[in-house]
């Protein structure tokens, strides 16, 4: 672990205030000479479709909408949001606790004048962030672009002490679904599933609401949230006596009322993992005190599917795996390791095809990014790992440790980590954060997590540092 490495953005600070004075100065004027007056006509505008596109456009915010009329037309693009952005950092976007939260991609329109003088109207789109406060239930969004602006309310159907929450977006990057659990009678989790209304300005009611089986065991979304599967407790009579079973379900789009059963198994210690493209995985629960393996889940049609072995026998094992990268973290003897397979393919796979990374943390703590072409994984890694003889992940899914992190990457130029961005230093804040549940926007250009020690979450602009904090 290199915890005196100096971050991207300390490392480069004085470079990066002198490029950023120098690239915002050069942008505006070049805005108001020329491309105020010099847009593209509507059919060479970028991102008409609406699907995300990283562009500059995108990622400065020239169009914004003003946050108060929904889906409404923007004529007259805020300056000041480009501004905001530009010199962006870490933001605490809610300082009570969270259970869930997620990005979906917002299609907006707006007007401008074309070379000729002609007004044009075209569209474009932007991350909105979106969470469940967990002590009311209500549902609030956050224009990232404008990085200054306050979450707003866009519910108010309550569900008081949700414990967890999901979010489910359309294929096209809309948001569409939201699932709440709650603790009911006898202990019982119960989950409920309904439709977001579109935000116009003030909150409304939930829709199309769906009471799920009691007792879901386990919930995962893709980090896009185009996919989800859960997986159902039941019991059955077995010679007299109450057993237990599990059922697995997959829903593959948001329009999946239920989705579809593809496995069952007599065991109950399972944890899915699911990828941005739908392949399904399992493993054992992870346990510092037993052995667990990586299973492929292989769906079938209509029929129930087939588990397929992939990898095993080691304690603590906890997984990410998107397209043909997986990272894993292990318990040892010595500790957390943290190790990546950049040749995985769905097929089985040894000790021997395990790359080490060059810092410790849990693979809960970290999210990936991937395409086939590349790579971009950031975690938050722990400044000094405490409490190994307590067991990992145990002790820290327990509350028996808890951590103060900074945030580390790897991409294609350091492909084992390197320090990303010091919390404490350069976010400049005096929180201790543990930071759980990272999950990246489309755009690559916000990084979000909530803190496990008060349960607030936050977002970092890690395009300000990437783009421009490089060695």
């Amino acid at each position: 672990m290199e915890s005196k490495k100096e971050s991207f953005f300390k490392k480069n600070k004085k470079e990066i205030i002198v490029v950023v004075l120098a690239v915002l100065a050069f942008s505006l004027l070049f805005y108001f000479l020329f491309f105020k007056e010099k847009l593209p006509n509507s059919s060479e505008s970028p991102n008409q479709t609406g699907k995300p596109v990283f562009n500059f456009g995108n990622l400065f915010n020239f169009f914004t909408s003003n946050g108060d009329k929904g889906e409404g037309l923007v004529e007259n693009p805020d300056d000041t949001n480009f501004v905001d952005y530009y010199f962006e950092s870490l933001i605490k976007v809610w300082d009570k606790p969270v259970a869930g939260y997620g990005f979906y991609d917002k299609v907006f329109t707006y007007k401008y004048t074309d070379s000729e003088g002609i007004e044009q109207t075209s569209t474009s789109s932007k991350t909105i962030l979106q969470f469940v406060d967990a002590e009311t239930g209500f549902i609030y969004e956050k224009d990232l672009m404008s990085p200054t602006s306050t979450p707003v309310q866009v519910t108010t159907s309550s569900f008081p002490n949700t414990v967890r929450a999901y979010f489910m977006n359309e294929k096209e990057g809309g948001k569409n679904r939201v699932f709440f659990q709650f603790l009911g009678a006898n202990n019982t989790i119960k989950t409920v599933s309904a439709t977001i209304p579109t935000y116009y300005g003030s909150p409304a009611k939930l829709m199309n609401s769906l009471n799920f089986p009691d007792n879901i065991k386990n919930i995962v979304t893709s980090q896009d949230n185009t996919g989800l599967a859960y997986i159902v407790q039941k019991e059955k009579e077995v010679g007299g006596k109450t057993d237990t079973y599990t059922d697995w379900y997959l829903m593959e789009d948001a329009e999946n009322s239920y989705g579809k059963r593809v496995y069952s198994s007599e065991l109950s210690s399972w944890k899915l993992i699911l990828s941005n493209i739908g392949e399904l995985f399992a493993q054992t629960t992870d346990t510092a005190y037993e052995n667990n393996s990586l299973y492929k889940v292989k769906t079938i049609g209509n029929t129930l599917g087939s588990l397929s072995q992939i990898y095993g026998n080691h304690n603590g094992m906890m997984f990410l795996i998107e397209n043909n990268n997986l990272l894993t973290s292990i318990f040892t003897s010595s500790g957390i390791k943290l190790y990546k397979n950049i040749t995985f393919d769905e097929k089985s796979f040894t000790d021997a095809d395990l790359i080490p990374i060059n810092f410790s943390t849990l693979v809960n703590k970290c999210v990936q990014s991937n395409t086939l072409n590349e790579q971009l994984i950031i975690c938050s890694v722990p400044k000094e790992i405490v409490n190994y003889d307590a067991g990992l992940p145990d002790a820290w899914y327990q509350g028996m440790t808890t951590w103060e992190d900074d945030l580390y990457v790897m991409n294609a130029e350091y492909s084992n980590g390197h320090l990303l961005f010091d919390i404490r230093s350069d976010g400049q804040v005096e929180d201790i954060i543990d930071a759980k549940n990272l999950n990246i926007n489309s755009y690559k250009s916000h990084l979000g997590f909530i803190n496990k020690n008060d349960g607030s979450l936050w977002t970092l602009n890690i395009a300000n540092i990437l783009y421009l904090g490089g060695d």
